[in-house]
């Protein structure tokens, strides 16, 4: 199994600008898998291919992380496959983007199965409860 966090310890994250930009970023798992050809469904693949280098590299990077453990796995499982790659791309997750108050980290967070927060926090669609329990830079100061 890769330890993703090693990646972290050692500064390397995936690419993020601050600024807002109308395609994610840090990629979906399931981006991921047809990135690897193990699926035939996509979210933005096709439109950051074109539009969005930042999505295609963190994609590509991510995938090269997860590599061993997804292609290697006996028997193959999907819903592992995702496990892996939200576990890779949490670890990997830009520190400036890691806000509880972004839906995409939230999903990330759920599909990684992290014990980082509650369950009632992860399924809570209150933006205050959300507010006070994320960790970032911005919603700290606002507390």
């Amino acid at each position: 199994m890769t330890d993703f966090v090693t990646f972290a310890r050692r500064g390397i994250y995936l690419g993020y600008k601050t600024e807002k930009m109308s395609l994610p970023q840090v990629p979906w798992t399931i981006d991921v898998l047809y990135f690897m050809k193990l699926t035939e469904q996509q979210q933005f693949y096709t439109l950051g291919l074109h539009c969005s280098p930042t999505y295609i590299s963190n994609l590509a990077m991510i995938a090269h992380i997860v590599a061993v453990d997804v292609l290697c796995m006996k028997p193959y499982d999907e819903r592992e496959a995702h496990k892996i790659i939200a576990q890779a791309i949490i670890e990997m997750y830009p520190l400036a983007a890691r806000c509880l108050l972004k839906p995409h980290y939230i999903r990330t967070l759920k599909i990684a199965e992290t014990i980082r927060y509650s369950q009632e926090i992860l399924q809570s669609t209150d933006e205050a409860v959300l507010e006070n329990a994320c960790t970032c830079s911005l919603c700290y100061t606002n507390n």
